[in-house]
């Protein structure tokens, strides 16, 4: 099986794990790839709609490492666990530094001998969590495509126990199953047993049984029967087929108006032929006890009337977007804020210019379960009591341009539980006061009213993964100096437009950020071509560089290029879209050649490659989810020649 952009997984379907008796196999798991980027039909940053792969391409992250961490430390030390938290609490509480690096090596030094790519499952499990939910994809993976909702797209193979003893036994060649699953931003990561493959010349097909015209008479009467099989078939239908299936019977119609139609309704799902208002109202009509998530974005014609009706029989309805629904007003977010009170987890929110105060007000004081809200391009003001929302954990706020800091520094203080915070385009902002813990993406693009006295403000984020600083046009050296004192450890940093830094910030940022993952230095014009190069040379472990419009040589390109193709070199992307050189055509073509022979691929200067991690970015992260499980503080402390992890608790 060849994966595009992935290489050829053929060669690893074989590494099974034999439990027992040599006819006795364990389910194993197999993660081919994992794609984390945005939605199909998603408006990106660069105007286009991700409608191809060629389009979405830049505006993607390979995640594979990062899941299969998660996967080989899922039984690991969990909270729970008192005895291997008690002994791990022992060895790193000790006095000297040393004893206490050496409690972490010990519980990173399997790392090294076990593979990362295929996993044995118990083989009762039916399924296996990855992401429970808690913490969102955007504070696990950085945020590769700023603005647009976006999808987790995974393809992974599973092999049935049963189905490899039978063939075993017979010794026929062992094939596959082959699964691909989708989960949204703020969804739980489950990777689930798909049926297997039907035997040749028997079962007959669900097509076959719904278009029987004799089915209905064969089911008449057998009311305990059908309550049995139906709930087992529904989840194995499509939406139309479910529907169609009503028409079988009058048990058939009332067990399924029961179980309700569809679970998850998306305007953009292809399965859909037609989705009009029309359409709307009845699929909502027939899924009032089953629909959990209500995704409507950029669905222009529906109005308060479509949903009105609808909004109090909702019974498990948690994720609800209304993303660019321009015509809804106050009136949905009142009956929201009444009937969906207790059930309503994630609200986007997106450009709905007919909102005010009053509305979201209404959500504020009624909804108090949101973990997610999506605010961006709605006309509110200082009055709306954001900060009243305790559990919220992703705030998204952009092009608010009337809020200041008079009630941004009261959500910052008060509302503890957030892992992201975006503030992009709130140009009335002059500082920030951050009191949470738990925050590990910050999104200040375009808040030009920041200065480099920001940065004394971020010694108080712990946990920050991921910053965006973005046109923040005022920024310059001083503010990445202060930076790299504050949060050394941080994974992703994006410095787009900042044309105030220099080769100074550079070398800062390749001597003392020993874990940065993720840079963009696009639209960065007054850094020279060599801070560039030493960078790539410094930071072998750096798995993506942007340097899209940078003032970069044809010499300096070759040599990058170079330095990137040899063999300790990890990195996975680089960006030289736009740059400014004589005959750019050719000079990417040599840059493609050269980078072609270590598995790059090229699309109009942009260049990408599977991920691939060196054994210190591998303990590095192992380390950070063993802390994290542990509630256990992980500092890190820079010196000019190595990286020292210390616990604190």
């Amino acid at each position: 099986m060849e994966d595009e952009g992935h290489g050829n997984t053929s060669s690893d379907y074989h590494s099974l794990q034999l439990n027992g008796s040599s006819n006795s196999f364990e389910s194993t798991l197999r993660i081919i790839s994992a794609i984390y980027g945005p939605c199909p039909s998603r408006r990106l940053l660069n105007g286009e709609f991700a409608t191809s792969k060629r389009v979405r391409a830049p505006f993607e992250r390979d995640v594979s490492p990062i899941l299969r961490t998660l996967l080989s430390r899922r039984d690991e030390i969990m909270p729970g666990h008192v005895e291997d938290e008690d002994d791990f609490i022992d060895d790193v509480n000790k006095q000297s530094i040393g004893r206490r690096e050496a409690s972490l090596r010990k519980i990173q030094s399997d790392i090294s001998r076990q593979s990362c790519n295929s996993f044995a499952l118990p083989s009762s499990k039916n399924s296996i969590t990855i992401l429970n939910g808690v913490k969102s994809m955007n504070a696990l993976f950085g945020d590769p495509c700023l603005g647009t909702n976006k999808c987790l797209t995974i393809r992974y193979v599973y092999y049935d126990p049963e189905e490899i003893n039978e063939q075993h036994l017979y010794g026929s060649r062992i094939q596959p199953i082959i699964c691909e699953s989708v989960f949204a931003e703020h969804e739980k990561v489950v990777l689930k047993r798909r049926a297997q493959r039907q035997k040749e010349n028997t079962d007959i097909s669900i097509d076959q049984y719904t278009n029987s015209i004799t089915l209905a008479s064969s089911w008449n009467g057998h009311t305990e029967l059908s309550n049995i099989i139906i709930p087992l078939l529904l989840p194995y239908l499509e939406v139309k087929q479910r529907v169609q299936c009503q028409s079988i019977s009058r048990v058939w119609k009332e067990t399924i108006r029961k179980w309700g139609v569809a679970s998850y309704v998306d305007v953009a799902d292809p399965s859909f032929p037609v989705f009009n208002r029309k359409f709307l109202r009845g699929i909502i009509n027939h899924s009032y006890s089953s629909l959990h998530t209500l995704v409507l974005n950029n669905c222009k014609e529906v109005c308060d009337d479509d949903l009105l009706p609808a909004l109090p029989h909702f019974r498990r309805l948690r994720d609800l977007d209304l993303s660019h629904c321009t015509q809804i007003t106050n009136a949905t977010l009142l009956n929201i804020s009444q009937h969906l009170h207790d059930i309503l987890e994630v609200l986007y929110m997106k450009g709905l210019k007919r909102v005010t105060d009053i509305g979201l007000t209404a959500i504020c004081e009624s909804c108090l379960l949101l973990r997610v809200l999506e605010l961006s391009e709605v006309p509110i003001t200082d009055e709306s009591p954001i900060h009243k929302l305790k559990n919220l954990e992703a705030l998204y706020m952009r092009d608010n341009y009337l809020l200041t800091n008079k009630s941004i520094d009261v959500i910052t203080t008060q509302c503890t539980h957030l892992s992201q915070l975006t503030l992009w385009g709130c140009t009335r902002i002059k500082t920030l006061h951050l009191l949470t813990n738990n925050l590990h993406l910050l999104n200040l693009w375009g808040c030009h009213g920041l200065n480099d006295d920001v940065a004394k403000n971020m010694h108080s984020l712990p946990s920050l993964r991921s910053l965006v600083l973005s046109e923040c046009h005022r920024l310059t050296d001083k503010f990445i100096f202060e930076l790299s004192k504050a949060i050394p450890y941080i994974y992703h940093l994006h410095l787009r437009y900042l044309r105030r830094i220099t080769d100074a910030s550079v070398r800062c940022i390749s001597t003392t950020m020993k874990n940065i993952y993720t840079l963009d230095f696009t639209y960065c014009t007054s850094i020279s071509p060599a801070a560039f190069l030493e960078l790539v040379t410094l930071k072998p472990n750096l798995s993506e560089l942007r340097l899209a419009y940078c003032p970069l040589d044809e010499r300096t390109v070759i040599r990058i290029s170079q330095e990137i193709s040899k063999e300790h070199n990890f990195l996975s992307v680089l960006d030289l879209q736009g740059i400014f050189i004589d005959d750019h055509a050719h000079v990417l073509e040599r840059v493609g050649d050269i980078l072609h022979r270590t598995g790059f691929s090229a699309c109009d200067g942009y260049f990408s490659r599977p991920v691939q991690w060196s054994r210190e970015v591998q303990e590095r992260f192992d380390c950070d989810i063993i802390c994290e499980r542990l509630g256990v503080k992980l500092e890190r402390r820079t010196s000019d020649t190595d990286l020292i992890y210390g616990i604190e608790f």
